[in-house]
């Protein structure tokens, strides 16, 4: 574990969901809306430790975003340079919670005898949808998110 991740550790013993952040967030402005103290900066030294920036940083400007930019292409991502719920998969694994339940909105339940497949889910999103419930047992679930 980095030291990085034990100092997060340390600061936010129960740190709830990490919300998705963009160009512009600061660890104020994560702190001041979620609690979470020093979020961005575990981000920046987690790409620093990889190699994808050459310093860690308290807000994400375009040269930190660029470099998460590349630490996305390099997990398969979407280089969309949104620090969202699979970019923290990538980067931390199941240290934490990455779904906020603001973002699921409605949870059906599908009948597992008749299966939907809309298209539009990937595994991905119903593991970490798994992960968010804590639950896989019995259905899929149809994740309708507001804008």
């Amino acid at each position: 574990m980095s030291n990085a991740l034990i100092n997060f550790k340390a600061e936010n013993p129960d740190p709830g969901a990490f919300p998705q952040v963009k160009e512009g967030a600061t660890d104020a402005t994560v702190q001041s809306t979620t609690g979470i103290k020093g979020l961005i900066t575990l981000i920046t030294k987690t790409l620093e430790e990889q190699g994808f920036i050459n310093f860690w940083s308290t807000s994400l400007d375009a040269i930190i975003i660029d470099g998460v930019k590349r630490f996305q292409s390099s997990k398969g991502l979407n280089p969309d340079g949104i620090v969202g719920p699979r970019t923290y998969t990538a980067m931390f694994g199941n240290e934490f919670e990455y779904v906020s339940p603001s973002y699921v909105k409605k949870l059906i339940p599908i009948d597992t005898d008749a299966p939907v497949d809309t298209g539009e889910a990937s595994w991905v999103d119903y593991t970490l949808l798994a992960l968010a419930i804590g639950s896989t047992v019995g259905a899929v679930y149809l994740i309708a998110r507001g804008k």
